[in-house]
């Protein structure tokens, strides 16, 4: 450990065993299974210069041989008291059970997920195999690289049925749902594209690309010329294109290619073009952005395909994009940090980003925006060392970037994030209520933000391990009256899918 362990309490509800360091860092060990279960900075170093408040020379002595002297855990109830050696006092909430629950079935990779409400009755037709289905129940999605599509019931966690590719279909690589049309869309590693009902199966399936779909997304556009609206599908690969498609053709839903955005982030060196891994289209700005392998943004024209900008601010591959409220857009790479970025209207103008957040140490494999203004993010976190954290989901609260003038600095390294609370899934323990002390400014010695910082422009909210596998993407479920939590959907590298309900 790289500090002395100063304190220690025995929790007799949970059998944990709590460590205190004095350097203000709290583990919570389960010993009967010898793991650590959470482990939280509540806690900041004290400076031994500043004037005690303690008239004990001793203890003075004591503080300034030990900068950082917490040395004292008490609990009561969930609250548990941390104390410094110059009477400094600090508490936090131990949460507990988190509710939790696992879909198993798929034997490989999960790529996508949704929720749906079929409303007919009775088995299902061409492709879908298993029970009947209630009416307006709610099932939740799963697309997995195993070749099928399982729908769940949201209840009972059950597999009520499933929709499968043929034989020798490629593996899928993403989905996408369309409930307007009840439909579903996945792509596949072979470049295709196939639409489902989640009432009778497969529908139509066009081949436009030449390599694995990474990418679908939806948009209604704003048609320049006739002033009417119109249903787009953006299809990203790669073979590093994109494609642009019509879904309707007079009224009637047959979807086609109008366009084709060859080699759409440049090439390699050696000629080959530059793989783009994620689409999404911002809303507020009417423009398509796409992230590619290069780390770089680029946003497009949809009426004409023509490229408007190019935004760059991240060290590795762009995983993930999805626009936020407002001119929010935010994007997640393989560093482990996102970016907030705003785009304005009358062509998407961007402002800067907003700040550069190193939210995890790993990969970012998906992200959804909940509730207005809480960012949800999921990443295999990289750790060095058996009792470091693993993969997790964070909720970061983005309220007063909201509030932030679109035309604010640019500088990424201007905001950083404080650490406002944490928890383990397994444990079912959560750190909660940490004060302002626990969120002073860090930064590297290059000046590079760190994890955990000053700003209140965006605040991590809460921290939940994922211990089923490697995440691999993430929905969030629509809060209804009977269920006002935030509900999580988190696919694995593995198969399983959990469901997590947290508290805001």
């Amino acid at each position: 450990h790289p500090a002395r362990f100063t304190g220690v309490l025995w929790d007799t509800h949970m059998d944990h065993c709590l460590l205190l360091d004095a350097k203000g860092l709290v583990t919570i060990w389960a010993l009967f299974t010898k793991t650590v279960v959470a482990s939280r900075q509540v806690v900041t170093p004290i400076d031994a210069s500043a004037p005690s408040v303690v008239a004990n020379p001793a203890a003075l002595t004591a503080a300034r041989e030990w900068p950082a002297a917490w040395t004292l855990l008490s609990m009561q109830g969930a609250v548990v008291s941390v104390t410094a050696q110059r009477g400094v006092i600090q508490g936090f909430k131990v949460a507990r059970d988190v509710p939790t629950r696992e879909f198993r079935g798929h034997s490989d990779l999960v790529v996508g997920l949704t929720t749906v409400r079929p409303k007919a009755k009775g088995e299902t037709k061409g492709e879908a195999k298993g029970e009947a289905k209630g009416e307006e129940e709610l099932l939740v999605v799963s697309a997995s690289a195993d070749k099928t599509l399982r729908f769940w019931s949201d209840d009972y966690g059950t597999e009520r049925y499933r929709m499968e590719e043929p034989d020798k279909a490629a593996e899928l690589s993403c989905m996408l749902s369309l409930p307007h049309l009840g439909l579903l869309a996945t792509g596949a590693h072979d470049g295709s594209i196939r639409w489902w009902n989640v009432d009778c199966g497969s529908v139509a399936r066009r081949l436009e690309h030449s390599n694995g779909v990474s990418c679908i997304c939806y948009a209604v556009v704003n048609n320049p010329h006739s002033g009417s609206q119109e249903d787009f599908l953006f299809s990203s690969s790669d073979d590093g294109s994109i494609c642009v498609w019509l879904l309707f053709d007079l009224g009637r839903f047959a979807p086609h290619v109008l366009a084709v955005i060859p080699a759409a982030h440049g090439r390699y060196e050696s000629g080959e073009a530059i793989e783009v891994i994620c689409v999404a289209f911002h809303e507020a700005s009417q423009l398509l952005v796409s992230g590619g392998n290069d780390g770089n943004l680029r946003c497009w024209q949809p009426s004409d395909r023509r490229e408007r900008h190019v935004m760059s601010g991240h060290g590795g591959p762009v995983t993930s994009l999805i626009g936020g409220p407002g001119s929010l857009l935010f994007s997640a790479s393989d560093d482990g940090t996102f970016i907030l970025w705003t785009l304005t209207g009358g062509g998407g103008s961007p402002a800067g980003p907003l700040c550069v957040v190193q939210g995890h140490s790993g990969r970012v494999s998906g992200m959804a925006v909940v509730r207005e203004h809480y960012l949800v993010t999921v990443s295999a976190e990289e750790k060095l060392l058996p009792w470091e954290g693993g993969p997790t989901v964070k909720v970061w609260d983005f309220a007063m970037a909201q509030q932030r003038s679109p035309q604010g600095s640019a500088d990424p390294n201007q905001t950083e994030l404080p650490a406002l609370a944490a928890s383990d899934d397994t444990s079912r323990a959560a750190f909660d209520g940490a004060s302002d002390d626990a969120t002073q400014d860090a930064r590297t010695d290059d000046g590079a933000p760190t994890k955990g910082g000053g700003s209140e422009l965006v605040g991590l909210v809460s921290e939940h391990a994922v211990e089923i596998g490697k995440p691999s993407c993430l929905a969030a479920m629509q809060a209804t009256d009977l269920n006002p939590q935030l509900c999580l959907l988190v696919g694995t590298t593995s198969g399983p899918v959990l469901r997590l309900e947290i508290e805001l």
